[in-house]
């Protein structure tokens, strides 16, 4: 969340929010579009108190939290996490159409975590593939399609910039995924229903961290704004001349950077420069 909201890399393996840095100042995009009057909310279908995503989503800006207690269907509860994907993410729709524009909305679903529980009523719908997560990426799928048909109907849609990522992955069928560096790697899209942002698949190297930047590069708020943002987020619209990324992995730092890797322990005594070629499959095996 810290590095989604605020820019800021996992540089420790307790998160942000328990670790000893936790009172430290950190400003959060929502922070900062509050100050030019944007109305904000976070949903999370899971119990609220649950990862501290209430708490930090506050602290980082975000005006209002909707969470299992807000969500009104009990019946909807999936035994385990929380509120199954569809179901919220309609609930969702229907709560960011109260918002005042202009407005940032953020939702975590969490539908694709183990056990992998399917709705009773989308048994057998969906493919099963190769991994048990697979059926259930069928039925996220689903209901993000379902979400963007409802969201599609409301006056906000066609003004909105919407950034969809995943916060971490699950174990691969391929090799490539199951290496230090390919288990960093998830999509983020960028997506605008007026064509703002011309369709392309960027193989650029970016990171979680770029989010913020990317949003107010969009509002046209960044330069404003630049001694606010943490130096680790730089703009996925705009043309930058290193893009780099960075995460810890097993007591090890790892920088990418145009086709090499810097693997580094966490006391800087040994460091390895290795070649990446932008899969992860052969590059880090020993790493894994």
């Amino acid at each position: 969340m810290p590095s989604i909201i605020a820019g800021l890399p996992n540089f420790t393996k307790t998160p942000y929010v328990r670790s000893s840095y936790q009172s430290s100042n950190l400003i959060g995009i929502g922070n900062i579009l509050q100050q030019e009057g944007y109305d904000s909310a976070f949903f999370h279908g899971a119990n609220n108190g649950s990862m501290y995503v209430d708490s930090i989503t506050k602290r980082l800006g975000f005006e209002h939290f909707y969470g299992r207690s807000e969500y009104p269907d009990e019946a909807d509860f999936d035994g385990s996490w929380g509120i199954y994907d569809e179901p919220f993410l309609r609930f969702s729709a229907d709560k960011i159409n109260q918002l005042q524009p202009p407005f940032i909305a953020g939702i975590f679903t969490l539908s694709s975590h183990n056990p992998y529980k399917m709705p009773p009523q989308y048994e057998g719908q969906f493919q099963k593939g190769e991994l048990p997560i697979h059926e259930l990426l069928g039925y996220v799928d689903f209901a993000l399609e379902n979400f963007f048909k409802k969201a599609s109907t409301m006056p906000w849609y066609d003004n909105t910039l919407f950034v969809i990522t995943a916060d971490h992955t699950a174990k691969g069928s391929k090799l490539k995924y199951n290496t230090a560096l390919g288990q960093h790697q998830v999509p983020i899209i960028l997506y605008h229903p007026s064509g703002h942002i011309q369709p392309e698949r960027s193989q650029r190297i970016a990171q979680h961290t770029d989010i913020p930047a990317t949003i107010l590069d969009y509002l046209g708020l960044q330069q404003k704004y630049f001694d606010q943002l943490l130096p680790f987020s730089t703009s996925l619209i705009s043309p930058v001349q290193k893009p780099f990324a960075f995460f810890q992995e097993n007591n090890q730092y790892y920088l990418i950077r145009e086709n090499q890797v810097l693997v580094s322990s966490k006391d800087f005594a040994q460091q390895e420069l290795l070649p990446f070629n932008g899969t992860a499959a052969d590059d880090l095996k020993k790493h894994r």
